[in-house]
Protein backbone atom coordinates (compact mmCIF):
# COMPACT_ATOMS: atom_id res chain seq x y z
CA UNK A 1 0.00 0.00 0.00
CA UNK A 2 3.16 2.24 0.78
CA UNK A 3 4.39 2.05 -2.88
CA UNK A 4 0.64 2.86 -4.15
CA UNK A 5 0.31 6.08 -1.66
CA UNK A 6 3.95 7.42 -2.67
CA UNK A 7 2.73 7.08 -6.35
CA UNK A 8 -0.21 8.91 -5.88
CA UNK A 9 1.11 11.29 -4.41
CA UNK A 10 4.14 12.24 -6.85
CA UNK A 11 5.02 15.20 -8.63
CA UNK A 12 3.59 13.40 -11.76
CA UNK A 13 0.32 13.19 -10.50
CA UNK A 14 0.46 16.38 -7.73
CA UNK A 15 0.18 18.84 -10.88
CA UNK A 16 -3.32 17.41 -11.84
CA UNK A 17 -4.86 17.07 -8.81
CA UNK A 18 -7.10 18.98 -7.20
CA UNK A 19 -6.86 18.04 -3.66
CA UNK A 20 -3.41 16.47 -3.22
CA UNK A 21 -4.82 15.22 0.63
CA UNK A 22 -6.90 12.52 -0.94
CA UNK A 23 -5.11 9.33 -1.28
CA UNK A 24 -5.90 6.28 -3.47
CA UNK A 25 -4.56 3.13 -2.05
CA UNK A 26 -4.85 0.41 -4.51
CA UNK A 27 -5.53 -3.02 -3.23
CA UNK A 28 -4.52 -4.50 -7.05
CA UNK A 29 -3.65 -2.17 -9.77
CA UNK A 30 -4.01 -3.93 -13.17
CA UNK A 31 -2.43 -2.65 -16.61
CA UNK A 32 -5.52 -1.94 -19.20
CA UNK A 33 -4.73 -3.14 -22.75
CA UNK A 34 -3.49 -0.07 -24.84
CA UNK A 35 -6.05 -0.67 -27.31
CA UNK A 36 -8.86 1.42 -25.35
CA UNK A 37 -10.38 3.71 -27.78
CA UNK A 38 -9.19 7.05 -25.93
CA UNK A 39 -6.88 6.13 -23.03
CA UNK A 40 -3.66 4.38 -23.49
CA UNK A 41 -1.13 1.90 -21.95
CA UNK A 42 -1.06 4.53 -19.25
CA UNK A 43 -4.35 4.20 -17.77
CA UNK A 44 -4.51 1.68 -14.45
CA UNK A 45 -7.16 0.02 -13.49
CA UNK A 46 -7.66 -0.28 -9.30
CA UNK A 47 -10.06 -2.44 -7.57
CA UNK A 48 -10.71 -1.41 -3.81
CA UNK A 49 -13.73 -2.95 -2.49
CA UNK A 50 -17.07 -4.54 -4.54
CA UNK A 51 -18.36 -0.75 -4.78
CA UNK A 52 -15.76 0.81 -5.86
CA UNK A 53 -13.13 0.62 -8.66
CA UNK A 54 -10.28 3.66 -9.52
CA UNK A 55 -9.20 4.01 -13.18
CA UNK A 56 -6.03 6.01 -12.87
CA UNK A 57 -4.89 7.83 -16.24
CA UNK A 58 -1.72 10.23 -15.91
CA UNK A 59 -3.95 13.64 -15.75
CA UNK A 60 -7.49 12.43 -14.13
CA UNK A 61 -8.36 10.01 -11.78
CA UNK A 62 -12.01 8.63 -11.79
CA UNK A 63 -13.66 6.43 -9.23
CA UNK A 64 -15.98 4.25 -10.15
CA UNK A 65 -19.03 3.73 -7.42
CA UNK A 66 -21.49 0.61 -7.60
CA UNK A 67 -25.42 2.27 -7.26
CA UNK A 68 -28.30 0.33 -6.29
CA UNK A 69 -28.75 -0.95 -9.17
CA UNK A 70 -26.05 -0.81 -11.65
CA UNK A 71 -22.09 -1.73 -10.70
CA UNK A 72 -20.87 1.53 -12.74
CA UNK A 73 -23.49 4.07 -11.67
CA UNK A 74 -21.35 7.02 -10.68
CA UNK A 75 -18.19 8.14 -11.45
CA UNK A 76 -16.63 10.26 -9.16
CA UNK A 77 -13.89 12.32 -9.34
CA UNK A 78 -11.77 15.49 -8.25
CA UNK A 79 -12.83 18.64 -10.30
CA UNK A 80 -10.32 19.44 -13.04
CA UNK A 81 -7.62 22.29 -12.70
CA UNK A 82 -5.97 23.74 -15.64
CA UNK A 83 -3.53 20.86 -16.94
CA UNK A 84 -6.52 17.72 -16.62
CA UNK A 85 -9.15 19.53 -18.68
CA UNK A 86 -8.97 17.80 -22.19
CA UNK A 87 -8.52 14.57 -20.20
CA UNK A 88 -11.63 15.31 -18.04
CA UNK A 89 -13.45 15.62 -21.50
CA UNK A 90 -11.94 12.16 -23.18
CA UNK A 91 -12.92 10.68 -20.02
CA UNK A 92 -16.83 11.63 -21.01
CA UNK A 93 -16.70 9.95 -24.13
CA UNK A 94 -14.56 7.37 -23.53
CA UNK A 95 -17.63 6.68 -20.74
CA UNK A 96 -19.98 7.66 -22.42
CA UNK A 97 -21.38 10.15 -19.86
CA UNK A 98 -24.46 11.60 -20.30
CA UNK A 99 -24.59 13.72 -17.05
CA UNK A 100 -22.22 16.05 -15.12
CA UNK A 101 -22.99 16.82 -11.44
CA UNK A 102 -20.97 20.09 -9.82
CA UNK A 103 -20.89 20.60 -6.55
CA UNK A 104 -18.00 23.20 -6.69
CA UNK A 105 -18.27 26.97 -7.54
CA UNK A 106 -15.09 28.00 -9.97
CA UNK A 107 -13.83 30.67 -7.10
CA UNK A 108 -14.11 29.85 -3.33
CA UNK A 109 -12.47 31.89 -1.09
CA UNK A 110 -10.77 34.23 -3.65
CA UNK A 111 -9.27 31.16 -5.38
CA UNK A 112 -9.63 29.27 -8.39
CA UNK A 113 -11.44 26.00 -6.85
CA UNK A 114 -11.93 24.53 -10.20
CA UNK A 115 -10.65 25.32 -13.65
CA UNK A 116 -13.67 26.73 -16.11
CA UNK A 117 -13.61 23.53 -18.38
CA UNK A 118 -16.25 24.53 -20.56
CA UNK A 119 -16.42 26.75 -22.83
CA UNK A 120 -19.06 29.57 -23.90
CA UNK A 121 -19.62 28.15 -27.12
CA UNK A 122 -17.52 25.96 -28.66
CA UNK A 123 -14.36 25.07 -28.53
CA UNK A 124 -11.87 22.04 -29.38
CA UNK A 125 -10.11 19.92 -26.20
CA UNK A 126 -7.89 17.86 -28.20
CA UNK A 127 -10.15 15.41 -30.12
CA UNK A 128 -13.28 16.30 -28.41
CA UNK A 129 -14.89 19.25 -29.55
CA UNK A 130 -17.62 20.70 -26.83
CA UNK A 131 -20.25 23.19 -28.13
CA UNK A 132 -22.59 24.72 -25.00
CA UNK A 133 -26.49 24.70 -26.70
CA UNK A 134 -27.66 26.59 -23.40
CA UNK A 135 -27.86 27.51 -19.88
CA UNK A 136 -30.47 27.78 -17.39
CA UNK A 137 -29.61 29.67 -14.48
CA UNK A 138 -32.34 28.70 -11.32
CA UNK A 139 -31.24 30.96 -8.51
CA UNK A 140 -33.98 30.53 -6.34
CA UNK A 141 -32.87 26.61 -6.19
CA UNK A 142 -29.36 27.39 -6.35
CA UNK A 143 -29.02 25.73 -9.73
CA UNK A 144 -27.44 26.20 -12.96
CA UNK A 145 -28.42 23.95 -15.83
CA UNK A 146 -26.06 23.82 -18.56
CA UNK A 147 -26.45 21.67 -22.25
CA UNK A 148 -23.04 20.73 -24.27
CA UNK A 149 -22.95 18.63 -27.39
CA UNK A 150 -19.92 16.76 -27.76
CA UNK A 151 -18.18 15.55 -30.83
CA UNK A 152 -15.18 13.15 -30.94
CA UNK A 153 -12.93 13.69 -33.66
CA UNK A 154 -14.67 12.63 -37.44
CA UNK A 155 -18.21 11.48 -36.03
CA UNK A 156 -21.02 12.43 -37.28
CA UNK A 157 -23.60 14.51 -35.39
CA UNK A 158 -22.60 15.03 -31.41
CA UNK A 159 -23.90 13.59 -27.92
CA UNK A 160 -25.76 15.56 -25.77
CA UNK A 161 -24.46 15.83 -21.73
CA UNK A 162 -26.70 17.74 -19.53
CA UNK A 163 -24.59 20.00 -16.91
CA UNK A 164 -26.22 20.04 -13.47
CA UNK A 165 -24.04 22.65 -11.40
CA UNK A 166 -25.38 23.38 -7.91
CA UNK A 167 -23.83 26.91 -6.81
CA UNK A 168 -24.80 27.06 -2.73
CA UNK A 169 -22.32 24.66 -1.41
CA UNK A 170 -20.09 26.97 0.96
CA UNK A 171 -16.36 25.95 1.04
CA UNK A 172 -15.87 23.91 4.21
CA UNK A 173 -19.14 23.95 5.47
CA UNK A 174 -22.46 22.25 5.00
CA UNK A 175 -24.83 23.47 2.34
CA UNK A 176 -28.87 24.15 3.05
CA UNK A 177 -30.66 21.01 3.57
CA UNK A 178 -33.79 21.96 1.57
CA UNK A 179 -31.79 22.99 -1.42
CA UNK A 180 -29.51 20.16 -1.91
CA UNK A 181 -32.33 17.91 -1.64
CA UNK A 182 -34.49 19.56 -4.54
CA UNK A 183 -31.09 19.51 -6.63
CA UNK A 184 -30.95 15.53 -5.84
CA UNK A 185 -34.38 15.60 -7.52
CA UNK A 186 -33.36 17.33 -10.28
CA UNK A 187 -30.43 15.28 -10.73
CA UNK A 188 -32.61 12.08 -10.25
CA UNK A 189 -35.15 13.68 -13.10
CA UNK A 190 -32.03 14.26 -15.29
CA UNK A 191 -31.27 10.57 -15.06
CA UNK A 192 -34.69 8.92 -15.18
CA UNK A 193 -34.15 8.39 -19.02
CA UNK A 194 -30.36 6.98 -19.08
CA UNK A 195 -28.02 4.30 -18.02
CA UNK A 196 -24.76 6.14 -18.50
CA UNK A 197 -22.82 6.66 -15.36
CA UNK A 198 -23.47 10.24 -13.65
CA UNK A 199 -20.19 12.07 -13.52
CA UNK A 200 -20.14 14.03 -10.15
CA UNK A 201 -16.65 16.46 -8.86
CA UNK A 202 -16.34 18.78 -6.22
Amino acid sequence: FLSSCISVRSSFHQHANLDNEIIKVPLLRIQVPSNLRHFDSKMIKMDFFDWLTVYEHEKQVMNFVMGLTREREYIATQGPVRSSVFDFWHMKVQENTSKIVMLANLVEGNQEKVAKYWPDDARAYGDVIVTKLAEKQMENFGQTVRVFGLQYKEESGFRIVHHLHFTEWPDNATPDRSRLLAFIEEIRRFQADSIAPICAHC
